[in-house]
Order: C-alpha cells, then sequence, then structure tokens
C-alpha cells in the first residue's frame, strides 16, 4: 500500500517481473519515472496475476526497445501480462508510451488469460509505436493486443482514453488499431471481449503510414478489430457501439 506519493524525478525504475502483486495506491500518485527494456517495458514489464487499485501514474516515459525479432510491447503500468490483471480505479496522466507493437496507454500486450479494468482512465498521453517491417500495429489508446485469452473474459467497465494521441504505424492487416483496444485476437467464440460505458474524448488516432491511415475500425472507437475473427465482442452502453460494415 502507498501511504505517499512517490516522485522518481526522472530516474529510471521497473520491476522486471511481478507475481501475484497487490498494489493499493490508496489515491496517491507515482510520478516522474522512465523505463527502457528490451522486448517489454512498463513500471511492471511482465506481470504475472497483479491487481492495481486506487492509483495515479504521472509523468511517466516508457519505451520497450526491440528484441531483434521486431517484438517491443510497451504499456506505461503493465507491459506485458499473464493470468489475471486487475485495474481498478487507477489513472495514468501526461505520460508517454512506445514501442513496436502491442502498445497501449495501461497496458501493452495481454499476452494469456485477461483483463478486468474498472473505472480506469488514460487522460493527456502520447502513445506511439516505430515502423518495422511485417511487425508494427496492434496499438490502443488503453490497451494494445488482447491475445490467448483461453476461453475466458476481458472486461472493460467505465474506463475512458481522453485528450490523447496515438500515433500508429500499421504493417500488416492483422495487426489492427484502435483509440480504445487495438486488437483482439479472437480465437474462438468463448474468448470474450466485453466494454462496457467506456468512451474515447477528443484522441486523436493518426496513421503514420498508409495502411495505418486507410484502415477503418470494424468496432467504431472502442476496438480496432480481431486478428482471428472468432472472438465475442459485447460493446453496450456506449455511443460509438455501431458497427462499420465496410471500409473507405
Amino acid at each position: 500500500m502507498l501511504d505517499a506519493d512517490i516522485d522518481f524525478k526522472n530516474t529510471a525504475y521497473a520491476i522486471e517481473r511481478a507475481n501475484g502483486l497487490e498494489l493499493d495506491g490508496q489515491g496517491h500518485k507515482l510520478s516522474n519515472y522512465t523505463v527502457e527494456n528490451t522486448q517489454a517495458a512498463g513500471l511492471i514489464c511482465n506481470a504475472v496475476s497483479v491487481k492495481f487499485r486506487n492509483l495515479i501514474i504521472e509523468n511517466a516515459a516508457v519505451k520497450a526497445v526491440d528484441d531483434g525479432g521486431g517484438n517491443a510491447y510497451a504499456g506505461v503500468l503493465v507491459g506485458r501480462s499473464y493470468g489475471t490483471i486487475v485495474f481498478d480505479n487507477c489513472q495514468v496522466v501526461n505520460s508517454t508510451v512506445e514501442g513496436v507493437n502491442k502498445v497501449g496507454g495501461m497496458i501493452g500486450f495481454v499476452a494469456e488469460n485477461r483483463v478486468e479494468a474498472t473505472d480506469c482512465k488514460v487522460v493527456g498521453c502520447t502513445i506511439s509505436n516505430i515502423d518495422v517491417t511485417e511487425e508494427s500495429g496492434q496499438t490502443g489508446g488503453f490497451a494494445g493486443y488482447l491475445g490467448n485469452l483461453y476461453n475466458s473474459t476481458c472486461s472493460f467497465t467505465n474506463c475512458s482514453v481522453e485528450d490523447t494521441e496515438i500515433n500508429a504505424y500499421m504493417n500488416r492487416d492483422d495487426r489492427k488499431i484502435g483509440k480504445f483496444i487495438g486488437c483482439f485476437q479472437g480465437d474462438q467464440a468463448t474468448d470474450i471481449v466485453s466494454i462496457d460505458n467506456c468512451s474515447v474524448k477528443n484522441v486523436a488516432l493518426k496513421g503514420m503510414n498508409e495502411m495505418a491511415q486507410s484502415f477503418v475500425s470494424t468496432y467504431g472507437d472502442l476496438l480496432g478489430g480481431q486478428r482471428y475473427g472468432k472472438g465475442t465482442v459485447k460493446i453496450t452502453n456506449s455511443d460509438t457501439d455501431i458497427h462499420i460494415s465496410t471500409r473507405g
């Protein structure tokens, strides 16, 4: 539990791996930390069944470096995750995050299982990926890529991305990008993404190459699309839950 704000004063700080951690910020703030790590980068680069509650992150600078295979996953709080990740009443404010693929404001890459996010915000952030042939994409304002859910549900409730800029390259059609969630793998119908009462407000999704500029989401602003197209997407209580049936 945090009993006070912590200002890292622009020094490097990251947890390479955390398993079973529960972090309650009690409304306090972690600010001005920097992360630069190969492959996966975040406050926690690799998280296994971690819970974050009542936490504010401000002025963080997170960068995932290409591992040589075109992979660099980044999120301000979590780079890559396994198990169940919980975000409850968390905010990421005025921060920057950069990678190649699977890049998001809160979390970059849900590698296995699920995320449960409630009452969370990404505000005033800049989220970017770099141009790597065949690899760039899967970038979103809140989450970059929801991968192997294994018959579970990723849920996002009362969450938003606001006043944020996303600078995205997209180099393959299955590397979707979006203002809220970039891409959902979608292996089978029992892999579910539930988005309830979520929104994007004053978010600029800037395509950095021709494919990204021409991309139109199947699910409006809240989800770029599915990689395999077999998952179940439930969007409720949103004014952006109109499916776009054609590109153009």
